[in-house]
């Protein structure tokens, strides 16, 4: 039998194992090996107590499995036969590719055993499907093994969400040239943010990724936590183009942020320096700040910030805009929607559809959201809207208000009493 607890943090597992024969070496006490089998028998039950069980694991994540890696265990009094030990298992530590789970055996109120055991998101080689490989835990699985940072995410299979304040704060922010890095840097923070972007959107092999989001000439800010691990990051491209005689500088930029970190306001503020730098680098081009907008969402939380921003429901798109759309979209390897330019093929993961529809987020966020999907009504089918935004001094006044708006609700919302 097991249950499952909440009610203490993380969330816990008991499992009641009655003491058998069979379990048993001929003095009647159990043999060592059988409680390691105990603990994976635990493991594998907190797993499908938290909705993670193997088959939405392949079927959702590709994962074939957890695989144990390390295990350890001390026994401190004997369980005999005819005893029932009740089991309690809870996740420790998650780590960037593994996770630990602790294990309490105890008859009645005596502890007789208590073990770690540590495993790893197990994915299978691509060369070699019989051989597995640890990847990178997806930032929401890390948030539900959390437990105590996750808003009490899904349990059962529901996808979950993460409040505002319950996010994880980050350390600090770096912004680097990548081509001012050594060899070994580069592709190591290139792998970091291969990993991160894969956990929202799918279509791209990293080879690809690097060619289209990470050049020499990248400018790319870094948000990471205590523990040094990659948060969220921006990459920043400018390129410039010559249209029909109009100079056009288009800084092409993505952010891409873990759900479970608080990292969009120091990325943004950072960002915004860098923008401005460029932005006085550029002052005898059309300087625009290009994006794709995959969901409702994330487009009304920019467009919300900027008073001028283009295609736009109440303004003609500028010329030199349309003329060179074409040119960006060939240049960044996007295939443009034939009844609508601006559209391009994006495809964010469903598990990311799925958590956002269970969220709130999508059912406040305003004007804007439903403006998107009016343009992009196939948003949840890979379609995608490619928008553009002058970097000129409107913006800048209207960013400024946006960010003393939000800067108003953070000091709301921290004020505001927290609910058990």
């Amino acid at each position: 039998m097991t249950d499952i607890d909440q009610a203490r943090g993380r969330p816990r597992t008991r499992t009641t194992l009655p003491v058998t024969w069979g379990d048993c070496d001929a003095s009647g006490m159990v043999f060592y090996p059988r409680y390691y089998a105990w603990f994976d028998r635990c493991a594998h039950r907190l797993l499908d107590a938290l909705g993670l069980d193997h088959h939405r694991l392949r079927r959702e994540f590709g994962v074939i499995g957890a695989p144990l890696v390390q295990a350890s265990a001390r026994f401190r009094s004997p369980a005999t036969f005819g005893d029932t030990l009740t089991a309690t298992s809870w996740i420790v530590a998650v780590g960037r590719r593994s996770f630990t789970v602790r294990h309490e055996l105890v008859v009645d109120a005596r502890l007789v055993v208590e073990g770690e055991e540590t495993r790893v998101w197990g994915v299978g080689c691509p060369d070699d499907p019989k051989q597995l490989r640890a990847e990178t835990i997806p930032s929401e699985i890390r948030a539900l093994l959390l437990g105590d940072h996750a808003a009490r995410a899904a349990v059962g299979g529901r996808p979950m969400t993460i409040r505002h304040r319950d996010r994880l704060p980050i350390a600090r922010v770096e912004e680097t040239v990548l081509g001012e890095l050594t060899a070994a840097a580069r592709d190591e923070l290139e792998h970091a943010c291969y990993e991160l972007w894969s956990e929202f959107f799918a279509g791209m092999d990293r080879e690809r990724f690097v060619a289209t989001h990470l050049s020499d000439d990248t400018r790319l800010g870094a948000a990471y936590d205590r523990a040094g691990r990659l948060a969220g990051f921006y990459n920043f491209n400018v390129l410039e183009l010559d249209v029909d005689g109009e100079r056009i500088a288009l800084l092409s930029t993505g952010v891409f942020i873990r759900l479970e970190y608080d990292a969009f306001t120091a990325l943004l503020r950072r960002g915004y320096r860098t923008v401005l730098r460029l932005r006085l680098a550029h002052l005898r081009s059309h300087f625009l700040w290009g994006a794709i907008y995959t969901t409702p969402v994330a487009y009304h939380t920019v467009v919300d910030t900027f008073s001028e921003y283009y295609p736009s429901p109440t303004r003609p798109t500028p010329r030199y805009i349309e003329a060179a759309l074409p040119e960006i979209c060939r240049r960044r390897q996007l295939v443009q929607d034939p009844a609508d330019p601006f559209v391009v093929d994006f495809s964010i993961r469903q598990r990311q559809i799925d958590a956002l529809r269970a969220s709130a987020r999508l059912r406040s966020a305003g004007p804007h959201a439903r403006e998107f999907t009016a343009r992009v009504p196939t948003w949840e089918a890979g379609k995608a809207l490619f928008v553009f935004v002058p970097v000129g001094p409107a913006n800048f006044v209207s960013a400024a208000a946006a960010g003393l708006r939000r800067w108003l609700r953070r000091r709301a919302r921290r004020a505001a009493p927290r609910s058990p």
